[in-house]
């Protein structure tokens, strides 16, 4: 499997994120189209007074009935849960790295925030994370990658 944000790729067996709300396919149709369905997990969960947000990824799955296949599904898709019901915002890293006009910057460093915190406690810690990311050469240099560089070198709860 291949995470959205990084490119990393990992044995869901033994570095596990949360599965998605077993409602999300239902209220985010475009999700999923006649052909494929999905199996997706949340990389990062951010609230705010207008919705709840979803960094999710996850597999293609092909639809009930037609012959079994799954898809990794390299990018993910940031999603906007509303009363009024669901948007995709666009894809994990493009999203977090032009965030412009399509989510708040509050609700972006939540989203980042959340992120390092849910990749932390899936690979082991700070450290087994960072490993992680320098043994698969994922590149964070660039000047968009600025938040996701700050929060992965912010201190945390999780060793």
């Amino acid at each position: 499997m291949v995470d959205p944000v990084f490119g990393l790729a990992y044995d869901p067996n033994k570095v596990q994120f949360d599965a998605a709300p077993a409602d999300l396919l239902t209220s985010c149709p475009a999700l999923t189209n006649a052909q494929w369905t999905r199996r997706l997990w949340v990389f990062a969960a951010a609230q705010d007074t207008g919705g709840q947000y979803y960094i999710v990824g996850g597999f293609y799955a092909a639809q009930p009935g037609a012959p079994a296949k799954l898809m990794t599904d390299p990018k993910g898709a940031v999603v906007e849960l509303t009363q009024s019901g669901c948007s995709l915002v666009g894809p994990a890293r493009e999203v977090l790295q032009y965030p412009d006009q399509l989510v708040a910057p509050p609700v972006l460093r939540a989203l980042v925030t959340d992120l390092v915190r849910r990749y932390r406690t899936a690979f082991g810690g700070p450290d087994a994370l960072r490993a992680a990311l320098r043994d698969q050469h994922a590149v964070l240099t660039g000047p968009r990658d600025a938040m996701l560089r700050e929060a992965l070198a912010a201190p945390s709860a999780t060793k």
